[in-house]
């Protein structure tokens, strides 16, 4: 297993998406220098704490762009083995249908961990540059524990597009339709039924901004939505790759 996920990083390093994907994990912290630039322009105010900060990369994470990520990142690593035309041949080795599957899967939620972790960085280096106060070592550390989390449960979230992508052999319907859940965040932020909504559920768990949370809300009921969705992803996607014969 350690020798197929290595394998992957390896293919991984000559792709433009990775480095696309890199890209990507610098919208989030390039949104927030945005906006500090305009504090200290135009408004002519001082910027956010840390707190406010690492609160922001949360929000961005869960509601815009974290879920669309994922979705990218797991429907390019299940795709592109039909689109090179290799994956038949990597079956016929004494590679199981088992071990490849599973080694997608930790090759996509650590990619997606590591993309979060830089934006993560490049938040706390824009708060040095514009001297935000209030960074501590135990705020630090419950910013990178609450961001990674939220990140992990999104990933499970995401797996929607492992099965999506398998059943289409295509990037397309799985970004289209985290395009479509990413805009949905959006519109229903802050209503009493965005507790049963998976992105903004997991937003709730772990912002600090309790005036955000609508009433009702439990942990419990975010575990049981992303728990499920990520069961129910894992079920088909496994079944229907198992039983789908492999095209040349």
């Amino acid at each position: 297993m350690f020798n197929l996920v290595k394998g992957e990083f390896l293919k991984l390093k000559r792709s433009s998406v990775f480095r696309i994907s890199l890209l990507g994990s610098c919208i989030i912290p390039l949104l927030i220098l945005m906006v500090l630039i305009k504090f200290a322009l135009v408004d002519n105010v001082s910027t956010w704490d840390f707190a406010e900060l690492f609160g922001q990369n949360i929000t961005y994470l869960c509601i815009f762009f974290g879920l669309l990520l994922n979705m990218l990142i797991a429907s390019y690593i299940f795709n592109r083995e039909y689109k090179e035309h290799t994956i038949k041949a990597i079956l016929t080795t004494q590679i199981t249908k088992s071990e490849y599957f599973t080694s997608k899967i930790i090759v996509y939620i650590i990619w997606s961990l590591l993309l979060t972790l830089i934006s993560l960085i490049l938040v706390l280096l824009i708060g040095l540059v514009f001297h935000a106060p209030g960074l501590s070592a135990k705020l630090l550390a419950q910013s990178f524990m609450s961001v990674m989390l939220a990140d992990f449960m999104l990933c499970l979230v995401s797996l929607l597009a492992v099965f999506i992508t398998l059943l289409f052999k295509s990037i397309i319907p799985p970004i289209i339709i985290g395009m479509g859940i990413s805009l949905g965040s959006m519109m229903i932020l802050n209503d009493k039924f965005s507790i049963y909504y998976p992105t903004t559920s997991i937003l709730y768990l772990f912002t600090s901004e309790k005036a955000l949370i609508p009433t009702g809300f439990s942990p419990s009921i975010t575990v049981a939505i992303v728990g499920s969705i990520a069961i129910i992803s894992i079920l088909l996607s496994w079944i229907y790759f198992k039983k789908t014969s492999v095209p040349l």
